[in-house]
């Protein structure tokens, strides 16, 4: 597994829908592509992260489901599995159920 180091996260992107649950079968357009890609789920913290802004790691924390920005990031590939890398900066929110 990748760990990120300093001020970095490992967010596994949501994937684009491409079936509704009724199991139509939806075109790949631009919109929700670009959606799908600025969100996903924190895989790992760095030990720095958010630390220049006054706060803890624990701001945002693994299994946190997050925004983030759009063209932020170095994808990443291990064991066939897509990830961003991105600096603590690029995350603008956390989502909550």
């Amino acid at each position: 597994m990748i760990q990120p180091i300093l001020h970095r996260l490992l967010v596994k992107p949501d994937e684009v829908e491409t079936k509704t649950k009724t199991g139509i079968i939806l075109a790949v357009d631009e919109k929700r592509e670009a959606a799908a890609a600025e969100r996903g789920t924190v895989i790992a913290v760095g030990d720095t992260c958010f630390k220049d802004y006054g706060a803890d790691s624990s701001l945002v924390k693994v299994g946190n489901r997050v925004y983030f920005a759009r063209y932020a990031g170095k994808k990443v590939t291990d064991n066939e599995q897509d990830y961003i890398i991105l600096n603590d900066e690029d995350i603008v929110g956390v989502l909550h159920d």
